[in-house]
């Protein structure tokens, strides 16, 4: 796949299709996106921007990126960062800092900071967790089944924690609250529960599309776990992507569509098959119906 676009700000796109990785488009156990070749192709055949929204690091991505052709920008660490190929957009976006031969859209806390206030937590309240700046490459690759390559880019974090939470479930609430008491932000994954600043995978998509010429292109999310609801809740088109571990997010009463979304709170539509063949199919329809 060689998915290269012309720059957004001298072409319109109908649709806009941003997904979830792990257990999305990614099979959960293998990693592999062959499932998803007709759609994908069909992305690429209509010249239609492909954007990865995912908790994972900018590292990991990249490089995914380059594995399957794709040249459109990304969101990383769960909306903490969004990276943007240089001259996609002309000019450049406001509030916006280069970056390995990109531009970066800065909407999480650093690093560091997490870091600091996960150590003074365990230190005040004994929480038993273990992060992955508290892990070598190897444990990582152990907890992840990530190649060990592939697991020192997810060490490279620029906005986020994952945890192993090794207390019981009722510390867990007490964890949560403590986070949130110190201006961080909790979110649970596939695998892992993160700690983030006041960012999330919606609120960047709705960024990002709202950079693209206008009209506005029809955005499209899908995406497996609880940390893809802001991401859903705020798309024109939600899908949640079956899982072959857990069932669908539970989607709140009381969850609303971020400003400038179309999507009216309606709930997401959920694939009957699992994994990127689910993916497979809904992108399929979508672009069928939007083209």
């Amino acid at each position: 796949m060689s998915h290269l676009s012309k720059p957004a700000s001298t072409a319109t796109t109908p649709l806009l299709v941003v997904s979830d990785l792990d257990g999305t488009l990614l099979d959960h156990h293998s990693y592999s996106w062959q499932a998803a070749a007709a759609a994908l192709a069909a992305i690429e055949r209509h010249n239609i921007p492909l954007v990865f929204n995912t908790s994972k690091t900018w590292a990991e991505t990249r490089i995914l990126q380059q594995r399957m052709g794709v040249r459109q920008p990304c969101i990383v660490e769960n909306g903490a960062g969004v990276m943007i190929p240089a001259d996609y957009f002309s000019p450049a976006p406001a509030d916006t800092q280069a970056m390995d031969g990109r531009q970066l859209k800065v909407f999480g806390t650093p690093y560091a900071d997490i870091r600091a206030v996960i150590a003074d937590l365990r230190r005040e309240h004994g929480f038993r967790c273990v992060g992955f700046g508290d892990m070598s490459t190897a444990e990582v690759a152990g907890h992840t089944g990530l190649q060990a390559q592939d697991a020192a880019r997810a060490r490279q974090r620029l906005f986020s924690e994952p945890l192993l939470w090794r207390d019981s479930e009722p510390r867990l609430g007490d964890f949560i609250d403590a986070v949130r008491a110190r201006g961080l932000h909790f979110t649970r994954g596939g695998r892992f529960i993160h700690i983030m600043g006041a960012s999330d995978k919606g609120r960047a998509m709705l960024w990002l599309a709202q950079q693209y010429a206008p009209p506005r292109p029809r955005v499209m999310a899908l995406g497996d776990g609880e940390n893809d609801i802001p991401m859903l809740a705020a798309a024109d088109l939600a899908v949640v992507v079956r899982s072959p571990t857990h069932g669908p997010p539970t989607w709140p009463e009381d969850c609303s569509p971020a400003k400038d979304s179309t999507a009216g709170g309606r709930k997401p539509l959920i694939t009957a098959e699992i994994g990127p063949a689910g993916w497979n199919s809904a992108v399929l329809a979508a672009i069928e119906a939007a083209l």
